[in-house]
């Protein structure tokens, strides 16, 4: 009788712990589809320091660390971790964006300014670590996509 109601408990107490876990996943927040890159990606990316606490827009610097030329646009997505899994955080409202492609040469390194414009799309974001996803083309002859990401705190 005591073992029954020891097994009972332990399986409320665990239907109650995932519920307590689903419930701290906002609406329509999804699980990422996007897998990290390698450390050794021949294209990295980074929020500037002195725009990481200013969510309104940020400015990305990206690194070619690779012979070949790579180019993106100006699509992004942006990401929280919640509890250790990244989620893809809902758009408030889709905007139009300019079909601008950026260029990054072998072994150099740009910055584009107000890249995203992360207040306007996303609006207010909560305090949390979140990410910015963008897709990158590799402009050599087997010209094949991939996604890179840059961490960024919100206070």
């Amino acid at each position: 009788m005591k073992k029954g109601f020891a097994v009972a408990s332990l399986w409320i107490l665990l239907l109650l712990l995932a519920a307590c876990t689903q419930s701290s996943i906002p609406e329509g927040y999804t699980p990422s589809k996007h897998k990290a890159p390698p450390s050794s990606a021949a294209v990295s990316m980074y929020v500037k320091e002195e725009d990481a606490l200013s969510v309104d827009s940020v400015t990305l610097v990206f690194r070619n660390n690779a012979g070949a030329d790579y180019s993106f646009g100006q699509d992004y997505t942006i990401e929280q971790r919640i509890n250790g899994i990244w989620y893809t955080v809902p758009v408030m409202e889709e905007q139009g964006i300019l079909d601008v492609a950026y260029n990054v040469r072998p072994n150099s390194t740009i910055e584009i300014a107000n890249c995203t414009f992360i207040k306007e799309k996303y609006g207010l974001l909560d305090s949390g670590t979140y990410r910015v996803v963008k897709r990158m083309s590799d402009q050599s002859r087997f010209h094949e996509d991939f996604y890179i990401f840059a961490e960024f705190q919100v206070m």
